[in-house]
């Protein structure tokens, strides 16, 4: 029997994977740990909105983001809790994994982008040098 963390962020893929999850069964799950992962402000907002106000927004969107998933489990036999968390989704969802023992994660880590800027379509590379020389 395994344990499985679910990262859910409300969309329809993560969904699949927890009802693909549900559907292995309480002959091999022994508790399911659902995640949830909010952001962060930046350090700019975090001056200016209220501790308060950005823990109800946290919530608000982590409510609206786990009410499928609960609609989900609460038609399974399968032992299972819920966790929202605040920061980077990736550390975070590791740390919960090893935190909760979980023998495994549905869906694996969110990826991070390769690139923060997009090559337009037809630019070969001699262009990009001409246009890094520049």
């Amino acid at each position: 029997m395994k344990r499985v963390l679910v990262p859910i962020d409300g969309s329809a893929r993560a969904l699949d994977r927890l009802r693909s999850v549900v559907r292995e069964g309480p002959a091999s799950i022994e508790r399911i740990e659902v995640v949830n992962v909010q952001p962060l402000f930046d350090r700019y907002a975090s001056r200016w909105i209220p501790k308060a106000s950005r823990a109800a927004w946290r919530a608000e969107r982590a409510r609206e983001a786990l009410a499928p998933a609960l609609a989900v489990l609460a038609g399974t036999a399968i032992p299972w809790r819920v966790h929202t968390f605040a920061g980077r989704a990736d550390s975070l969802i590791l740390a919960a994994a090893r935190r909760f023992d979980a023998d495994e994660i549905a869906g694996g880590l969110p990826r991070r982008p390769i690139a923060r800027f997009a090559v337009p379509a037809g630019l070969g590379i001699a262009a990009l040098v001409w246009l890094a020389a520049d």
